[in-house]
């Protein structure tokens, strides 16, 4: 389970969580714990998937002997854009 496959997965279930926030928002406005709910665990999943496997893939991509290097370039053009 390397950071790609958490990468795919925790994109795919933050996509279903923003689909059924959606729907649940469409039909029952007034839903607010249930709609709070589903923000939760669309927040769980972005930070779990997503946001960790940005972490690792520099560590997983790279060779030792310049791992800090371009680990520290990667995190700088991520932040440029």
């Amino acid at each position: 389970f390397g950071p790609k496959a958490m990468n795919t997965w925790g994109l795919a279930v933050a996509t279903a969580f923003f689909a059924a926030f959606a729907v649940v928002y469409q039909q029952h406005h007034d839903a607010s714990m249930l709609l709070f709910t589903f923000l939760c665990v669309l927040f769980f999943a972005l930070f779990l998937g997503p946001n960790v496997a940005t972490f690792l893939l520099p560590v997983v991509a790279f060779p030792e002997e310049v791992r800090s290097t371009f680990h520290g370039l990667s995190a700088a053009a991520a932040k440029v854009g």
